[in-house]
């Protein structure tokens, strides 16, 4: 609406095993998710700015919902900590 400010937000999705729980000290916990399948979300995320899309979904991730919506390939994105590259996907909304 005119004179309010604009939200942009980008979302990177992944799935698989990840550890989960309370990680820190006696004097600081914090409730957090670790490993490979965090991390991958989390360079997808990146990855919307650069591609200037809303949603990036790893390629499992696709697989696993593939008919619950219409796809567009994100093509095979070269992200940080990777060796390899990675094929991605957005949602056409």
């Amino acid at each position: 609406a005119e004179g309010r400010a604009s939200l942009k937000m980008g979302v990177g999705i992944n799935s698989g095993p990840a550890i989960v729980g309370n990680i820190g000290s006696a004097e600081h916990m914090e409730y957090t998710a670790i490993g490979d399948a965090v991390n991958l979300a989390a360079r997808l995320e990146s990855a919307t700015k650069e591609l200037g899309l809303e949603i990036v979904v790893s390629e499992h991730t696709y697989s696993a919902v593939r008919p619950m919506f219409r796809w567009k390939s994100a093509g095979e994105l070269t992200l940080r900590g990777r060796s390899e590259p990675v094929r991605a996907y957005t949602i056409e909304i």
